[in-house]
C-alpha cells in the first residue's frame, strides 16, 4: 500500500505502471532492469527500488530467478497508487436529494477496490460570477499545478470556467452530465430516457415535459410533448402548478427528482391528480405526496463507469476522447 501518495517513490510507480501499459507488456513479459529503468523514467535507486518492491507485493510484478522481473497480473496495483480528483459544486452539495453524498460515498468505495487515494473539491461562482468564498478552486489550481492529481471526475454543477482553466494542466477530466468538448464523457442516454417514457404514456395523451434537452434531443423529442418547460435551479415550482391547472395534461415528465418532489408535495395540497413520470437516483429513496413512475439513474454504475473510464485513461496516457452513455431504468410505483 503506497503511505504517501505524492512521494517520490509513488510517482516512480505509476510511471512504471504507464511504461508497462504505453510499451504493451503483458503477462509474462520481462520489464527491463532496475537500472535501466532509473535511466528510461529519470527516477534514483531510491526511488526505483522501493517502487519495484511495492509493485511485486501488489501482486503486478513478479521475480523469477534467471529471468528477473515480470509481468504478473496488471489489474494488481498497490492500493492508493492513483490520485482522483472529486470536484463538485456547492449545488451539488446542498442537493436536497443526496445526490452529492451518495455518489461521493460510492466513488469512495469504488476507489478502494481500483486502487485510489480521493482528494475532494468544492467548485463554485455565485451570481456575479465571482469566485464564491466556499470553493475549493484555488486548492483544485494549485493540486493541479504542484502535480499531485492523475485525474478530476467532475459532476453536473460546478463552474465550467474552473475546469476549463485546470484542464490547462492535461490532467484528464471524466465529466458526468451532458457537456461537449470533454475527453473523457459519461452521460445517460436520452433515447433509453424517452424510450421508457414513450412506454408509459397512452396514445393522445397531452404532456407536460419539464426539464432540459439539447439542441439535437430538443429537435428531435419535442413533437412528442404538447408542452416543454426549461428547467433550472431557480425556476418557481408554483409556476408550474399554474400551468398545471390550467392546461390539465394527462402526463407530467420531470427530469429532476428536487424538482418532482416539491411540485407532487404543493399537487397534493392543492388536490391535483395529474400522473408523474420523473427521472430519479436509484440509490437516493424519495417519498412522494402523490403517485410518481420512475426512470431511475443508477449512481453506482455512474461511479464505477467514470472510475475505471478516468483509470485507464491516466494508467495508460490515452486521453483521447471516450465517451460511455449508460442506459436508464424504469420503475413502477
Amino acid at each position: 500500500m503506497i503511505v504517501n501518495p505524492d512521494s517520490q517513490v509513488a510517482a516512480c510507480c505509476r510511471d512504471i505502471v504507464r511504461y508497462i501499459a504505453s510499451n504493451e507488456l503483458s503477462v509474462g513479459d520481462k520489464l527491463p532492469s532496475q537500472e535501466e529503468l532509473r535511466k528510461v523514467l529519470n527516477y534514483s535507486h531510491n526511488s526505483v527500488t522501493p517502487a519495484m518492491n511495492l509493485l511485486v507485493e501488489s501482486g503486478m510484478l513478479g521475480r523469477k530467478r534467471g529471468l528477473g522481473t515480470v509481468v504478473l497480473n496488471l489489474k494488481s496495483q498497490p492500493k492508493g497508487l492513483w490520485r482522483i480528483g472529486l470536484a463538485f459544486g456547492l449545488m451539488d452539495v446542498n442537493h436536497k436529494s443526496q445526490y452529492q453524498n451518495v455518489l461521493t460515498s460510492y466513488l469512495q468505495e469504488q476507489s478502494q477496490k481500483n486502487h485510489c487515494h480521493i482528494r475532494f473539491y468544492v467548485l463554485n461562482y455565485d451570481k456575479k460570477d465571482q469566485l464564491h468564498e466556499l470553493s475549493h478552486f484555488g486548492m483544485l489550481e494549485n493540486d493541479c499545478q504542484a502535480g499531485r492529481l492523475d485525474g478530476i471526475i467532475s459532476s453536473a454543477y460546478f463552474s465550467q470556467t474552473a475546469i476549463d482553466q485546470a484542464m490547462g494542466y492535461h490532467i484528464p477530466i471524466c465529466k458526468l452530465g451532458k457537456h461537449e468538448n470533454y475527453q473523457l464523457k459519461i452521460e445517460y442516454s436520452e433515447e433509453s430516457f424517452h424510450a421508457l417514457a414513450q412506454n408509459m404514456l397512452n396514445e393522445g395523451d397531452k404532456i407536460l415535459y419539464l426539464g432540459s434537452l439539447d439542441e439535437k434531443a430538443h429537435h428531435h423529442y419535442l413533437t412528442n410533448y404538447q408542452e416543454f418547460v426549461h428547467l433550472s435551479t431557480n425556476t418557481p415550482v408554483d409556476s408550474l402548478l399554474e400551468l398545471i391547472k390550467n392546461k390539465g395534461f394527462d402526463n407530467i415528465i420531470v427530469r429532476n427528482d428536487v424538482v418532482a418532489l416539491e411540485l407532487s408535495s404543493l399537487m397534493s395540497q392543492h388536490g391535483l391528480t395529474n400522473p408523474l413520470i420523473i427521472q430519479s437516483n436509484k440509490q437516493v429513496p424519495l417519498y412522494y405526496s402523490t403517485p410518481v413512475r420512475k426512470i431511475e439513474l443508477d449512481i453506482e454504475h455512474l461511479a464505477q463507469q467514470a472510475l475505471e473510464m478516468t483509470i485507464h485513461a491516466i494508467s495508460s496516457q490515452d486521453y483521447k476522447k471516450s465517451e460511455t452513455h449508460l442506459k436508464f431504468k424504469a420503475e413502477n410505483l
